[in-house]
């Protein structure tokens, strides 16, 4: 939902990101979710949800009361931390439609390999996306098709 440090908030307005997806998908139901429960909202066509993406029960609670199947699209723009993306990643991805579309936002280059090695032995065909923006030269998002 957002950034809910105080450095951050200073930049940042918390469902910033979730109300561009609203305005851009025009007919679409957008839902986020957060650790922190200060950033939680809902309001038109927007609903929040609490989730630690580090603890599968969280995750699990948290698709139970979504209690929606079929997404279209995941975007994980959490923790950008290996162990906590591929947690919400192998207890997520199931919620897709088949051709729906999950994206893992701001992978650091020298973590990708992790990334590689993972979809690898699970057989999962991915994408990787970099950036030729100088300021998230260091980063990139992984894409995968169900």
């Amino acid at each position: 939902c957002g950034s809910g440090d105080k450095t951050s908030l200073n930049k940042f307005s918390p469902g910033a990101s979730l109300r561009v997806w609203r305005d851009f998908l025009k007919k679409k139901k957008i839902f986020g979710a957060d650790k922190n429960k200060r950033l939680l909202f809902n309001e038109k066509r927007i609903e929040t949800y609490y989730v630690d993406q580090t603890k599968r029960n969280s995750i699990k609670e948290m698709w139970k009361i979504v209690n929606y199947k079929n997404f279209d699209l995941i975007i994980d723009d959490g923790l950008h931390n290996f162990n906590a993306n591929i947690i919400f990643f192998s207890d997520s991805f199931k919620y897709l439609k088949k051709g729906g579309v999950y994206f893992i936002e701001d992978v650091l280059l020298n973590k990708l390999n992790k990334y590689e090695l993972y979809f690898n032995k699970k057989g999962i065909d991915y994408e990787i996306i970099y950036f030729e923006n100088i300021n998230y030269s260091n980063h990139c998002i992984i894409k995968i098709i169900k």
